[in-house]
Order: structure tokens, then sequence, then C-alpha cells
């Protein structure tokens, strides 16, 4: 499979005023095409802990994984950002 791992900075970056801010990670991925992946690993750092995102590409499905049982609104995020990214990279 195909899987393209984001930097451990990426979710915070994205997300840093509060909301997702595509312009902010746009060109993060300029020499990628995430579409073409079969999963993409997104670490999230929220304060106290890590979790774990995967995005399933081909499937449509964002799987998030939380030793802490807690639910996060960083699944939403994820899906406008590569809604955003779709736009941006497949015009």
């Amino acid at each position: 499979p195909k899987i393209h791992c984001m930097s451990t900075y990426f979710y915070s970056t994205l997300t840093r005023s509060g909301s997702v801010d595509y312009s902010r990670v746009r060109r993060w991925t300029s020499k990628v095409d995430l579409f073409a992946m079969d999963k993409i690993i997104v670490p999230i750092h929220l304060g106290a802990h890590w979790t774990m995102a995967v995005i399933k590409v081909k499937e449509n499905h964002i799987d998030y994984y939380d030793s802490m049982g807690s639910s996060h609104h960083c699944v939403f995020d994820l899906k406008k950002y590569m809604i955003e990214e779709y736009k941006d990279k497949k015009k």
C-alpha cells in the first residue's frame, strides 16, 4: 500500500487559528499527490497526549485513535482539509 505520513507539526499548523486554515499547509504536499495514496497517517498532539488519525483515501474514511478513549473534532478538521486539498490540487 502507498502510505504518506504527515509531519507532527501538520495538525497544529493547520488549526493554529482555532479553525482549519488550509493556506498554512497548502505547500506542504506540493510534491505529493495525497489522492494517489492508500492511507495518510496524521499524528495529532492535543497538549496532554498524542493521538493519531488514519485517512483511508480510497475508502473516503478517517479512523481516529486515542488511547484515552476521548473524541475530538480533528476528524472534521481533516475532512475539511482533504476537501480543500482536492479543490486546490485536482482543479
